[in-house]
Parts: structure tokens; C-alpha cells; sequence
């Protein structure tokens, strides 16, 4: 169940993360609501690849960032990205929305771990 949304500022801090995937490089950019590095924005941008994966990246990051911003459970929305498989890439992630939910995990990890 959502909660109320929260209300984004009009400036945030951000980092990105390049990760390998089966579709090229995603460059998957986390903006934090703060100084406690909750991250309530998640922007995925493909390198060189067809429309269709951008689009698709492009999705899952609005879906996932609506469900950070009505802090949904974090750890619910790793276990639904953190294995999806599509073009696994020897030591790289296993499709675009498994790389988001890597990069995510290093930063929701600690609200995790408070629950």
C-alpha cells in the first residue's frame, strides 16, 4: 500500500552510476530527497541503443521513482527489479532493470536494514 507522496524540492543532490548491460551502457542517475541518501528519483539513460530500450528504461525508472516518492516498501521494489533477466552480461547486470535495482540496493540498503 502507497502512502502520501513526498514532496520533491526543486533541487537534489544526485550521483550516477554506469552499469553494464546486454543493451549497452545504462548511466542510472539516483537523486537523494536529502542528507539521509534516501533516494526518491531514478533517472536510466542507455548509451548507444535502439529506441525501444530507452523507452522501456525510461519506464521502469518513472514507475520505480513514483514508488520511491509514496515510499513503498524498498525492499518490495528490489526483490521485483533485482533479477529480471534479459542479454545477461558476464559480470555485468542481467537486463536494464536489474542494473536499477543493483545501483538501488547500495542506497536503500540502510533503510532496509532499520526496518
Amino acid at each position: 500500500m502507497l502512502k502520501s507522496p513526498i514532496e520533491l524540492p526543486k533541487l537534489m543532490r544526485g550521483e550516477t552510476t554506469v552499469e553494464q548491460t546486454g543493451h549497452g551502457n545504462a548511466y542510472i542517475v539516483v537523486c537523494f530527497l536529502d542528507e539521509t541518501l534516501y533516494p526518491v528519483k531514478v533517472h536510466c539513460y542507455m548509451g548507444k541503443t535502439s529506441s525501444c530500450d530507452r523507452a522501456n528504461s525510461e519506464a521502469v525508472s518513472i514507475i520505480t521513482s513514483i514508488l520511491l516518492q509514496n515510499r513503498a516498501d524498498p525492499s518490495e521494489i528490489l526483490a521485483h527489479l533485482i533479477g529480471i533477466e534479459c542479454c545477461p552480461v558476464a559480470g555485468g547486470a542481467k537486463s536494464v532493470p536489474d542494473a536499477i535495482g543493483r545501483v538501488l540496493k547500495k542506497y536503500l540498503q540502510p533503510f532496509i536494514d532499520k526496518q
